[in-house]
C-alpha cells in the first residue's frame, strides 16, 4: 500500500511504500532499488499500475522490510531477493 508520511493510506499513485509482513505493515526500504526502477516497477505492478518510478522519501523510524533487491521479473515484492535474516 502507499501511505503519506504520517502513515495514512493514500488514494493517489504516489507515497511511501508499505507491505504487510505476517500481519504487520512495514515500510519497504529502497536502498537496494536500482536505477532501472526494477523495485519500483515490481511494487507498482503489484499495486495495479503498469509501471513505476522510484523517488526518495523519508519514512518515520518504524518497522522496515529491508534490503529488497528486485530484478524486475518478480510478480510481488515478497519474491524479490533480500539479505539473509532480514524481515
Amino acid at each position: 500500500r502507499l501511505v503519506s508520511s504520517s502513515g495514512v493510506t493514500v488514494s493517489a499513485n504516489t507515497g511511501l511504500l508499505q507491505m504487510n509482513v505476517a500481519g504487520v505493515w512495514k515500510y519497504v526500504c529502497d536502498d537496494d532499488f536500482d536505477g532501472n526502477n526494477n523495485g519500483a516497477n515490481v511494487a507498482c505492478r503489484e499495486l495495479g499500475y503498469a509501471s513505476g518510478a522510484h523517488s526518495h522519501g523519508t519514512a518515520p523510524v518504524d518497522s522496515f522490510y529491508d534490503n529488497v533487491a528486485c530484478t524486475g521479473t518478480e510478480s510481488r515484492l515478497v519474491n524479490c531477493p533480500r539479505a539473509a535474516g532480514e524481515d
